[in-house]
Order: C-alpha cells, then sequence, then structure tokens
C-alpha cells in the first residue's frame, strides 16, 4: 500500500553557501490528490509562501512511500564540519 507525504523543505543562503533547513512533515495522506489538495491549501500560508529555495521553488512536494517497507536502504556518511 502506498501513501504519499506531503513536506516542506528548503535551503538557506549563509556565509559560506547554502544549507538545508530542517523538513517540515505538513502531513501523510492515503492518495496523491488529497496530498495534492493539501499542498493547495498551505501553499499560500506565511512561511511557505514567502520561502524560496535556490531553485525558486516553494520547497513544498509530494513523496510516495510504501507503507512497511524500509525506504532507506544504505546508511550514511558523517561530514564533518
Amino acid at each position: 500500500m502506498d501513501v504519499w507525504e506531503l513536506a516542506h523543505e528548503y535551503q538557506i543562503e549563509r556565509e559560506g553557501g547554502w544549507y538545508f533547513d530542517p523538513v517540515r512533515i505538513i502531513g501523510v495522506y492515503a492518495t496523491e490528490r488529497e496530498a495534492e489538495a493539501a499542498l493547495q491549501q498551505v501553499r499560500s500560508l506565511p512561511g511557505f509562501a514567502d520561502t524560496l529555495n535556490f531553485e525558486g521553488a516553494n520547497g513544498l512536494t509530494i513523496s510516495r512511500y510504501e507503507l512497511d517497507e524500509v525506504q532507506w536502504t544504505e546508511g550514511f556518511v558523517r561530514v564533518s564540519s
């Protein structure tokens, strides 16, 4: 079974480059249509309407996930700052 996540993520320009702001999960929906309706509802709210990422998009994304499945199947590498 698939679910659809609506999230908000954008980049902040600071000294030394671009940084990702933490991801905000807005909601998880049973259908893509419900997720799209929620996106339309929140896109004009303060914060979501005012933040642009470096590509000019507002950072709202809809992603499909398979329920009860591991989504991240590889490890990760820590990078020192």
